[in-house]
């Protein structure tokens, strides 16, 4: 692919036809330590050029998503094509703006939340209402006192975290002049379809993707219900807490030394263990509330399933399901029960020569894959259509991004990110993040949780034993 041209077409990733992807941007904001002396304009002017050279050489950055196709009960195909010959890319510089903290400040602070709004870092919201097209990607930077502020905001149709940060240290190495090489060009523009085999004629969908389907009855039912409530939403709002490497290696430990004497995980992740601490924490804080403490809560965990199907670990687009977990409340509570939480998110990633299991992530995956192909109409099809979010928890953990405080390196004026954060923005409830490591040790988490849960879990000492609030 040597350019995206204006009646050229690039058909979604199976996964990317998701409608509720096509209203979904991830902001990724990256900062960057400079002198108060610093002259600002070289380094736009080589942000600037790094961009339009990585979509000289990916023009697919520069484009757009566009549906074809769509009418009554059918929602189309979603595509990308032609819009620009760079992604748009935008500046503010608020240096001289005393309501602006300062770099340092923001650092000192731990990069809160509070100082890190999407209003502020992105020209692009996360959920997206305008009429306007649909870019692929936008960059924003805000230049403050002392730092830069880098944010890529990426449609979630066309690239999951793996992919957006791929497509982050492209910029990054076309901003430092580096060559591409041929095997960079082949991954970057490889073709989306066919990723993921999908099933024969005679599969018949079960249990295996029940959790991503909605009925017409219960989606028609909820339509309904939101046009009829009273009931206000709850109030909310999104925090960070830091945990300590020392705090990480003790949950590591901890939850290693509480499997079960018959699991047969050969090992388990930093990962593994603070998720299962989490939803742990969570799930305390918010047992005071629970109408039901006996029904079971879920947690949704986010897949990047590249390595399951030889797809390239560096290909840039959408290729992440969620595993789902249940448990009764009350036994999930239990310290003990935490190596056993994490042993089931360390073997739900095994194959089926594993675990015997009929179904196993590459199975779900291929099953997924084939009811959004067969339906036309694809709108009751979402990978969070069974949860609940007033007691379930949607986790999604961008620690293999810890490579980009490495790989986006923008050359000699901006240098290597000191920060990797998702900023601010609207509240949804019992949505998180497990940021990337930090180079000096410690991974941030971001929490969204109505009011009454985050002032508990503030509180939990238990939790605070092991996290710092940033907010």
């Amino acid at each position: 692919m040597d350019r995206l041209d204006k009646d050229a077409n690039i058909k979604l990733d199976i996964l990317g036809q998701q409608p509720f992807f096509q209203h979904l941007y991830t902001q990724i904001t990256l900062g960057f330590s400079l002198s108060t002396e610093t002259n600002i304009q070289p380094i736009i002017d080589q942000l600037q050029t790094g961009i339009k050279r990585a979509a000289d050489t990916f023009p697919w950055i520069a484009g757009q998503v566009v549906n074809h196709g769509a009418s009554a009960g059918n929602t189309g195909t979603f595509n990308i094509s032609h819009l620009a010959g760079a992604p748009f890319f935008t500046t503010n510089d608020l240096r001289d703006d005393s309501s602006s903290p300062s770099f340092e400040a923001m650092k000192s602070a731990g990069f809160p939340m509070e100082m890190l709004d999407q209003s502020v870092v992105s020209e692009r919201k996360t959920f997206a209402t305008d009429d306007g097209p649909r870019e692929v990607l936008s960059v924003h930077a805000v230049f403050v006192k002392g730092g830069l502020l880098l944010t890529f905001a990426a449609s979630h149709a066309t690239m999951d975290a793996s992919g957006q940060g791929q497509v982050i240290a492209m910029i990054a190495k076309a901003c430092r002049g580096d060559i591409f090489s041929s095997e960079e060009i082949r991954i970057g523009n490889m073709a989306r379809e066919n990723l993921v085999p999908l099933l024969g004629d005679d599969y018949t969908p079960g249990p295996e993707v029940s959790s991503s389907q909605m009925s017409k009855e219960k989606s028609e039912t909820a339509t309904a219900e939101d046009a009829t409530t009273t009931i206000p939403p709850p109030s909310g709002r999104w925090a960070y807490f830091n945990f300590s490497p020392s705090s990480l290696a003790d949950l590591k430990d901890s939850a290693t030394s509480t499997l079960p004497e018959d699991s047969t995980v050969p090992f388990l992740s930093t990962d593994d263990a603070i998720t299962a601490f989490i939803w742990q924490s969570i799930t305390r804080a918010r047992l005071p509330r629970l109408e039901n403490p006996s029904e079971k809560v879920k947690l949704t965990r986010a897949v990047d399933v590249r390595k399951y199907f030889n797809v390239p670990a560096t290909y840039p687009g959408l290729l992440q399901v969620l595993n789902f977990h249940s448990r009764e409340p009350q036994e999930l509570v239990q310290p003990s029960s935490l190596g056993a939480v994490a042993g089931e998110m360390r073997s739900a990633l095994f194959t089926t020569a594993k675990t015997g299991q009929e179904w196993d992530l590459v199975g779900r995956t291929r099953a997924l894959a084939t009811i959004l192909s067969r339906s036309a109409d694809k709108s009751g099809i979402s990978l969070t259509a069974s949860v609940d979010p007033s007691k379930d928890v949607m986790l999604s953990s961008w620690m293999l991004l810890k490579s980009l405080f490495e790989d986006a390196d923008f050359g000699p004026s901006i240098g290597k990110p000191v920060m990797i954060r998702r900023p601010s923005f609207d509240f949804v409830e019992g949505l998180i993040y497990l940021l990337p490591e930090m180079p000096e040790g410690g991974i941030a988490l971001a929490i969204s949780l109505r009011d009454e849960d985050m002032e508990r879990l503030r509180k939990d000492q238990d939790f605070m034993k092991k996290a710092t609030y940033l907010g």
